[in-house]
């Protein structure tokens, strides 16, 4: 573009009267493990509010002079406004991934809750973590979270790859797999509990509630293996998806 360096580009486009002529006020450089550390230590600041699930909240009916003023501002359309429905689903792909990502989070913190709850409560002279039982459903709960990651991993690497088309079995697979796997462990993790596993003193019901919901909101599983389904008999010159 004619210029032998990003500094040179910057001198010659950006107007000096507008550039900072000094440094950038920055702390110091930390290390990805102290950077998590530092996150934990403000999570723990957190308390645990009321939660109105399942109690009769609902939303609230909205004036029409304001949906249409505010939330539907003419002003705000533009020359992209005839396109939104095709923007819109083109993210629909990443945004599923970004679904999926969360719900391996929640999927983890459940464990985690899970582990700390079975660690600290006895039964018949032994902790909780002791019996088979809770054995066997802590180490599927880590297989099953670690295999649901990789999926996630691939189905992002085969958008960037490939791009979204190419990514359809993928995505679908993990639109299936990924909630499935959450709604297990939180399960679990809530047998773990007792009664207060559906109470609102954990947020165990809150993330069971909102996983659930994600299995409709972003289509029946049923649609997804179809997907699934119809690219495997198009491997073998069946009906595609």
């Amino acid at each position: 573009i004619g210029t032998p360096s990003l500094d040179g580009l910057i001198d010659e486009t950006v107007p000096p009267a507008i550039r900072l002529q000094r440094d950038l006020n920055l702390p110091a450089a930390r290390s990805e493990e102290e950077a998590l550390a530092e996150l934990k230590a403000i999570m723990a600041e957190n308390k645990i509010a009321t939660n109105h699930l399942g109690m009769g909240i609902y939303g609230t009916h909205t004036p029409a002079v304001i949906r249409r003023n505010i939330l539907e501002n003419p002003g705000w359309y533009t020359a992209y406004t005839p396109y939104q429905a095709e923007i819109a689903q083109g993210r629909l792909g990443p945004g599923r991934i970004h679904h999926c990502m969360r719900t391996i989070g929640i999927a983890e913190r459940a464990l985690e809750l899970m582990v700390q709850r079975l660690l600290s409560r006895t039964a018949f002279r032994k902790s909780l973590a002791e019996h088979s039982v809770w054995e066997q459903r802590v180490g599927e709960a880590r297989t099953n979270i670690e295999m649901c990651r990789l999926l996630v991993l691939k189905a992002a690497w085969m958008m960037d790859e490939a791009g979204a088309k190419n990514a359809k079995s993928e995505i679908a697979q993990i639109k299936v797999a990924a909630p499935r796997m959450a709604l297990q462990v939180i399960d679990d993790a809530i047998q773990a509990f007792g009664g207060a596993g559906v109470s609102a003193d954990t947020p165990l019901a809150e993330m069971y509630a909102m996983v659930r919901t994600l299995r409709i909101a972003d289509g029946p599983d049923e649609v997804h293996n179809r997907t699934v389904a119809r690219l495997e008999y198009a491997k073998h010159g069946g009906r595609g998806g």
